[in-house]
């Protein structure tokens, strides 16, 4: 399935974690979540910035919670 992504929009692993906070396990561990807003290019994780907000408030409402690194 061909996912419409706003080029303008995309995020990379290093800028999810700089977002959110997010170790680069955590970040790679939820990339391969079925619904995640992202697809892979080679081994390069793209992110649709568009679909992420939206991403990280559902699971937010279903109690689902991401870990953040230690800082």
């Amino acid at each position: 399935m061909l996912m419409e992504v706003d080029f303008s929009n995309v995020h990379s692993l290093r800028d999810l974690q700089e977002l959110t906070g997010l170790s680069r396990s955590t970040v790679y561990r939820l990339s391969r979540e079925k619904d995640f807003p992202g697809f892979y290019v080679g081994r390069r994780l793209i992110i649709d910035g568009a679909r992420l907000g939206a991403w990280l408030r559902k699971r937010q409402e279903e109690g689902i919670h991401c870990e953040r690194a230690d800082r």
